[in-house]
């Protein structure tokens, strides 16, 4: 189906970049999950990826099951290494990462779709553009 018009809804030139690059088709290969061998492995590949994001990006709302990068943030879009520092913070505080979510599930499901809609996260959308591949080192941090 065609893509509604969000660009308004986004912080600027990323946003429509994923808008232009989505209506492009422009593919990316994205490593399977099966490629990082440990968490600590998925998370240092996130943390390089979020220092390589140019300009912002979002960060998910907070959910009850799950720990997102700043607590009680609803939508708030950060710099790349604000969120870098926090995933840090997580983690050296001695909290561990049980599960990661890519970020990029959102954006495809929700946020182009229907701007930033609150339905449950977790179905796969592809293909994801290179945008959209920086986008799913964003991830949930989820203590389930």
């Amino acid at each position: 189906r065609p893509l509604p018009d969000v660009v308004a809804y986004g912080e600027g030139c990323l946003m429509e970049a994923l808008v232009r690059e989505r209506a492009a088709g422009v593919p990316v290969a994205v490593p399977p999950r099966e490629a990082c061998a440990t968490e600590d492995d998925l998370l240092g590949e996130a943390l390089r990826m979020f220092r390589a994001v140019p300009g912002r990006f979002l960060v998910m709302p907070k959910r009850s099951d799950s720990f997102v990068l700043a607590p009680g943030t609803h939508m708030t879009d950060m710099a790349p290494t604000s969120v870098a520092r926090l995933m840090e913070d997580f983690l050296a505080a001695g909290n561990r990462i049980l599960r990661i979510q890519r970020f990029v599930t959102y954006v495809t499901n929700h946020a182009i779709d229907n701007g930033w809609g609150s339905r449950p996260l977790g179905v796969t959308c592809a293909p994801v553009t290179p945008t959209m591949a920086a986008l799913s080192a964003n991830v949930a941090l989820c203590l389930e």
